[in-house]
């Protein structure tokens, strides 16, 4: 593991943002769209929240982000070094650091997919035994008689809601 890597250089520069007045199903389009699982919520250039994927899920599809996002992030400095960042990440139980400069500006986000990328950490970290997810994990409990737990996320324990254009046009409706 490589401990010489500053944030700033491993951080995604174009971070998906919306507005806390965005609707979930939208966002989570929006997200699913990028290819990303984390968005970062501003408001007149200044960072409100952070949502991810997990959260927009089990949100109803017509409320809006600010009512499911992580309001007051955790963020790093643009000049911590990577190392840095996997233990804050670590010790808030997090997935995710919106990168700041000296400033407060927005600069990046980065991620665990980041730094297991750039070799910060291994490949040791749980994920989901049906589609490799890392996110929203819960534990399968069955007892498998001394064996390592079984992860599996949100979506295929089927705890996520449906995104059908159905569900989301019963919800909009005003019938």
């Amino acid at each position: 593991m490589q401990d010489n890597k500053f944030v700033i250089d491993i951080a995604s520069r174009d971070p998906v943002v919306i507005g806390p007045e965005t609707l979930a199903w939208s966002a989570e389009h929006l997200a699913e769209q990028r290819g990303v699982h984390y968005l970062l919520v501003v408001d007149s250039y200044a960072l409100q929240g952070v949502v991810c994927l997990c959260d927009l899920s089990l949100a109803p599809a017509t409320a809006s982000v600010e009512s499911c996002m992580h309001r007051l992030p955790t963020t790093v400095d643009d000049q911590a070094t990577a190392t840095e960042a996997a233990e804050l990440m670590s010790h808030c139980q997090i997935g995710c650091l919106p990168v700041v400069d000296w400033t407060g500006g927005l600069r990046g986000v980065v991620t665990r997919h980041d730094l297991k990328q750039a070799g910060i950490i291994g490949a040791d970290v749980e994920t989901c035994a049906s589609c490799g997810s890392s996110h929203g994990l819960t534990e399968d409990r069955t007892d498998y008689e001394g064996e390592a737990p079984i992860w599996l996320c949100f979506r295929c324990t089927g705890e996520a809601r449906p995104r059908t254009p159905d569900v989301i046009e019963s919800t909009i409706s005003p019938d």
